[in-house]
């Protein structure tokens, strides 16, 4: 998907507390291989920074929160992005999670 895809979804999304997977690798059940995996890696890093430019377009610099999440904030409302990969057999993911907090 596209930036402008990714975008649309997240602004379709309920305004409070709302995890989004943006997108997300095959799994890697038949062949965890680093060649694989960092491949598969590259390609959703990709749509990271294309959506993290057109995030910082539209909301301003961003915040680093501990290395892995990104997050804008313009007044009560947040919105952060992270990649994930929580073992080897399972797919890359990207998420946006949108949240307001009260000032």
């Amino acid at each position: 998907m596209s930036a402008a895809d990714h975008l649309r979804t997240i602004d379709a999304a309920l305004p409070d507390e709302t995890a989004i997977l943006l997108e997300a690798s095959r799994d890697f059940f038949d062949d965890s291989s680093e060649d694989v995996i960092n491949a598969a890696m590259a390609e959703v890093e990709a749509a990271y920074r294309e959506l993290a430019a057109e995030l910082t377009a539209r909301w301003g610099e961003p915040t680093t929160w501990k290395g892995s999440v990104t997050a804008w904030r313009r007044e009560s409302d947040w919105l952060a992005l992270s990649i994930r990969h929580e073992d080897k057999e399972l797919p890359v993911e990207l998420y946006a999670l949108k949240f307001t907090h009260p000032s």
